[in-house]
């Protein structure tokens, strides 16, 4: 019974779900990076990166700060939980 638990188990763990949380410490984002907005569409490539790790993308001919407590990787690509307008709205 307990090999079937151990077989079980290590099953469970090799299954990836498409949303992975990304922590601040594990992202390691970088100019030129593609940043996606809440509905998956492009916000930009990264221009910059900040000192604490958030990056700056170019919208609109302006430069914004998008928060790095809002991003997360889905299905590989660096997400963030706001939408292009919330975005344009918080600066």
């Amino acid at each position: 019974m307990k090999k079937y638990a151990v077989a079980i188990f290590l099953s469970a763990l090799t299954l990836v779900p498409a949303v992975q949380p990304a922590f601040a410490a594990e992202l390691k984002i970088e100019a030129n990076d593609t940043l996606y907005d809440a509905q998956g569409k492009k916000l930009g490539d990264v221009f910059a990166v900040s000192s604490k790790g958030s990056p700056q993308v170019q919208i609109g001919g302006r430069v914004i700060l998008v928060p790095l407590s809002t991003i997360t990787v889905v299905d590989r690509k660096f997400t963030t939980s706001m939408t292009r307008q919330e975005i344009l709205a918080s600066r």
